[in-house]
């Protein structure tokens, strides 16, 4: 289960803990919806698209 909740991380300066948590919350947010893709959908690259 995700903690939606943005505190300090002991061990860090306090806003240096607020980042780290910030940063943990987006990792895990990321991994969750990137769980059930496969490899393929992974490496999708939209097509070029040329402006001139």
């Amino acid at each position: 289960m995700i903690d939606y909740r943005i505190k300090q991380v002991m061990g860090y300066d306090e806003k240096i803990g607020v980042l780290v948590s910030m940063l943990e919350h987006a990792r895990s947010v990321t991994f969750k919806d990137v769980a059930d893709l496969t490899q393929n959908e992974l490496d999708f690259l939209p097509m070029k698209t040329v402006i001139r």
